[in-house]
């Protein structure tokens, strides 16, 4: 449910992005809280798009519980939710346009055969993408189910600025190097789709887990060359279980309940340094979350990798 038109005066964009994998479960609740605080106690748009590229990951059900879910917590959204997958004909067009630079090449190594290299070493890059005729190249790839297609990287450093982690510096040819940007499967990667998405929505702003902090600097490196405005960052935190790892759908980390939205709530603003009242757990979940846009600290927000005290979620 979109919240009330209310007039924003440049505020920032910031946007929640889940897979329709599975319901919430506390990690992305948490995600979804802090950016939504983020953009709203600066008079700010909230957007909801749901990832659901990955086809074979998608779970009947998963996106309205993941929607009726946000509503229970009152982190309602501006506008309409979106999809990845109505989005197919702007990923084709960034991929000409990366063609059209000679940045894109095919590539047929297996994951086999670059197990344990710290990055990719340009074996196909002499498979660069014949311009004219690109989508039948990438028809013919995707028939064979062989060939990916990667963006070519120079050998640079490509710093950024994460406003909790602090300056980054991904150096690209190292850090992976050549990277993929449509499968072999004919799915958009995610570094691709992501940054089209972002720019295309007006997306200013990015508060998400520290789990993608790593890929940031490919992020920052493909919005300049699609020659977009690179949103700002800020990677919070991760949540871990009682075995100290990250929470997750593939994991089967546990859904959230809906029962006791205040509760979610009061624990997750704890986790983010925040400080609600005693008996904050007792009010409405309109309640704490209107509190929290107007009492949010991001300097309170702990810069740890992860959130080491769980409570067992």
């Amino acid at each position: 449910m979109a919240r009330d038109a209310v007039p924003r005066e440049d505020g920032p964009v910031g946007r929640f992005a889940p897979s329709p994998s599975g319901p919430l479960h506390f990690g992305s609740l948490v995600s979804a809280l802090a950016s939504y605080l983020d953009s709203r106690s600066q008079n700010g748009d909230w957007l909801v798009r749901i990832d659901d590229l990955d086809a074979p990951r998608t779970t009947q059900g998963s996106e309205d519980a993941i929607l009726q879910t946000l509503e229970a917590h009152h982190l309602l959204w501006d506008g309409v939710p979106t999809r990845q997958s109505d989005n197919q004909p702007h990923y084709t067009t960034a991929l000409q346009q990366l063609a059209d630079k000679g940045l894109l090449f095919f590539c047929t190594c297996s994951r086999k055969s670059q197990k344990g290299l710290q990055a990719y070493p340009g074996t196909c890059r002499a498979n660069v993408c014949s311009v004219p005729d690109l989508n039948a190249q990438l028809a013919l790839a995707a028939g064979d189910h062989r060939s990916a297609l990667r963006l070519q990287v120079p050998d640079c450093d490509q710093p950024f600025h994460d406003e909790l982690q602090g300056p980054q510096t991904t150096q690209l040819m190292r850090d992976g190097g050549d990277y993929v940007v449509l499968r072999r499967d004919g799915l958009i990667s995610y570094q691709l789709a992501v940054v089209i998405d972002d720019a295309r929505t007006g997306v200013t702003r990015v508060v998400r887990g520290a789990d993608l902090l790593p890929t940031t600097g490919r992020q920052h490196h493909l919005h300049t060359q699609l020659g977009y405005t690179a949103p700002s960052w800020l990677h919070l935190p991760i949540v871990l279980n009682e075995r100290h790892s990250k929470l997750s759908k593939q994991a089967r980390s546990l859904a959230i309940t809906t029962a006791h939205p205040s509760t979610n709530l009061n624990m997750a603003l704890q986790l983010l340094g925040q400080q609600p009242p005693r008996d904050a757990h007792l009010w409405s979940a309109t309640e704490l979350v209107g509190w929290a846009i107007d009492h949010w600290v991001p300097a309170q927000l702990p810069a740890t990798p992860a959130f080491e005290n769980f409570f067992g979620w």
